[in-house]
Parts: structure tokens; C-alpha cells; sequence
């Protein structure tokens, strides 16, 4: 009972055995089928776990020892992927809160990934693939939310681009 509470690691064990070139045929079909099940899961569940999944921090914290170095960019570009799936596709079901705090943690996820700071690791760790999820997650949220949104985050991307360095 406890492996079922831990929905982030059965997530992250899907998406790997569904990414690696050793699993045999019906072990990714299975985590594939699990991946679509998982889709169509309690709509909290599904970003709670995305989030985990794309965070650097969270991901190495928790999951560090099951993942090679090679596997994470794959395991946050699937997670992107759900995640992205699941605003172009759920966002109706989340309450107003709910919809604030995705538009945050999309807000947050692009400034790290376009972070100069970012820049010597994510070249080794897919940076350019991170940012543009990223870029497409932040779009894809903006587009649900509207004119008010676009309004809101227009300006912090400025600033954001502003602080960023000289050319």
C-alpha cells in the first residue's frame, strides 16, 4: 500500500521503462498504458506529480539514486510533456487556486530554464529541449488563462530579460 501513495516514483518508473532501449515490448507498452491511465487521474494528483517530476531539485532529492545522470532530461521532458497535456486538456477542473499556483510554478520552471546561471549545466543536462518545454508550458498556460494573464506575465518576462546578460 505504500508504493501506491508514492505516485511520483510509480510515474518516474513508467516513463523510464517507456524510454529505455532495454525494457522489452510489453514492459513499455504497460508503462505506456500506465502513463494514459495516469492522464486521466485525479486532476491534483496529475500536476502535483508533474511538478515534483520537472523540478531539478525535487527530482535529484527524492528519486537521485534511481536515476543515471542520462535519465534525467528524459524524465523532466516527459514530465513537461504530461504536464503541458494536462493544461491544454484539464485546466476547466482546476479550481481558481489551483489555476494561480500551475501559473506560477510554469513562470517559475521558464525563468529557471532561460537562467543564465542555468547555462554551463543545462548545456550538459538538455538545456536547450528544458527550455523550450518550458517556453511551451508557460505558453500553453497563458493561452488558457487569457488577456489577464498575458497581462500579468508580460511584465516579468521584461524584467527577467532585462536582468539577463549584456550581448
Amino acid at each position: 500500500m505504500a508504493a501506491i501513495q508514492d505516485v511520483p516514483r510509480l510515474v518516474l518508473q513508467a516513463i523510464l521503462a517507456s524510454q529505455s532501449p532495454q525494457a522489452l515490448p510489453q514492459q513499455r507498452k504497460e508503462a505506456v498504458a500506465f502513463l494514459e491511465q495516469f492522464k486521466c487521474a485525479d486532476v491534483t494528483s496529475v500536476f502535483s506529480t508533474c511538478a515534483t517530476l520537472i523540478s531539478l531539485q525535487q527530482l535529484a532529492q527524492l528519486y537521485g539514486s534511481l536515476l543515471q545522470p542520462t535519465e534525467v532530461v528524459g524524465v523532466r521532458l516527459a514530465a513537461y510533456q504530461l504536464i503541458i497535456d494536462a493544461v491544454r486538456n484539464r485546466w476547466r477542473e482546476l479550481s481558481p487556486e489551483q489555476r494561480v499556483a500551475v501559473t506560477q510554478l510554469a513562470l517559475q520552471q521558464f525563468r529557471e530554464a532561460a537562467s543564465p546561471a542555468q547555462e554551463p549545466a543545462a548545456t550538459s543536462s538538455g538545456g536547450f529541449p528544458e527550455r523550450g518545454k518550458a517556453a511551451e508550458l508557460l505558453a500553453v498556460v497563458v493561452r488558457q488563462r487569457g488577456a489577464s494573464a498575458y497581462a500579468e506575465v508580460l511584465p516579468q518576462l521584461i524584467a527577467g530579460a532585462a536582468a539577463g546578460p549584456v550581448q
